[in-house]
């Protein structure tokens, strides 16, 4: 399940150092202080290539013990695309991964079937059930929202010293491309044609 629009991110350098770029900004240095906040709460960054670029997930450490990792609930998976020999595009899309929706459904799951037996109004024990639902899934979307924010971000601020470009716009209005307004007229006109024809 996506979680956010694709993000887009054009930076100056190979597409083939994107990866190592990355792998290397994961590991928290005091050589790299300008990203401090990316690891704020303990948050680590795991990152693996894949076919087309690379994956990554992000965990932090838990409230009561700084030695056990939460569970991470969005893989953000990223496209590079080379467009000249020292520039690149990475496409970063998050998605919701299926273990953490799983696992957000065992509670209301469990909650459910022990609320079938008592003997209560069938409407009280569905609204029970609903709203048992509602928030364990309210609750996974939010986090895994946080996450994927707290993943561009990382990747934002791991290319900051890195020149960014803008890649080539078409003409805003010219022979080939018309604007809103005369699409509207043109469009009103091939409509009272279309109809004068039936």
């Amino acid at each position: 399940m996506r979680l956010l629009r694709p993000n887009y991110l054009n930076v100056a350098i190979p597409a083939e150092s994107v990866a190592r770029t990355l792998e290397a900004a994961a590991t928290p240095s005091a050589q790299r202080l300008h990203m401090r906040d990316a690891f704020a709460e303990g948050r680590r960054y795991a990152i693996a290539p894949s076919a087309d670029g690379f994956r990554m997930a992000t965990t932090s450490s838990t409230l009561f013990s700084r030695r056990r990792r939460t569970f991470a609930s969005c893989l953000l998976n990223a496209r590079i695309e080379p467009i000249t020999e020292s520039e690149s595009r990475i496409s970063l899309e998050p998605h919701l991964r299926a273990p953490a929706l799983i696992s957000a459904l065992i509670v209301p799951t469990v909650l459910s079937l022990l609320l079938l037996p008592v003997p209560w109004p069938p409407a009280l024990i569905l609204l029970i059930c609903a709203t048992a639902y509602a928030a364990s899934i309210t609750s996974l979307l939010a986090g895994a929202r946080l996450e994927a924010h707290e993943m561009l971000y990382f990747v934002d601020k791991a290319f900051e010293d890195m020149r960014k470009f803008t890649l080539a716009q078409i003409a805003p209005i010219g022979q080939d491309v018309i604007g809103a307004q005369d699409f509207r007229e043109l469009w009103s006109e091939h409509v009272r044609t279309n109809m004068d024809d039936t």
